[in-house]
């Protein structure tokens, strides 16, 4: 299950990415919380909850969007930190030439670095 944040009629709503399209938690979990920060914080059983959910609403179509009425933005819209790891696949610092590190390469960025 993919989750993500997305606009739908001119709200932010959070949900899950399916082929069938986005699965909107505000009708297929509406006890859910709605913004990803917090479904994130409510720990395993929101997530399982959000699973049931999307499963349910592919297998009836419950809370099923399509996907040309919504448009996706930034998971977390607003992160209070961004960490990220360099080199983190063997391929990208044999792409550039570099060599591989021994250890992590760890840097931050900005949150206003986050688009969507």
């Amino acid at each position: 299950m993919r989750l993500v944040t997305f606009l739908y009629e001119n709200a932010p709503h959070v949900g899950a990415e399916s082929p069938q399209g986005f699965v909107d938690f505000r009708v297929a979990a509406p006890d859910l919380p709605d913004t990803m920060l917090a479904l994130l914080a409510a720990g395993p059983v929101a997530l399982d909850t959000a699973r049931h959910a999307a499963a349910r609403a592919l297998r009836q179509g419950v809370g099923l969007i399509p996907t040309d009425h919504i448009r996706q933005l930034a998971p977390l819209p607003r992160p209070g930190k961004i960490f990220a790891i360099g080199f983190n696949y063997r391929s990208q610092a044999e792409e550039t030439g570099t060599p591989i590190p021994a250890a992590p390469v760890v840097f931050s960025k900005a949150s206003t670095a986050v688009i969507g």
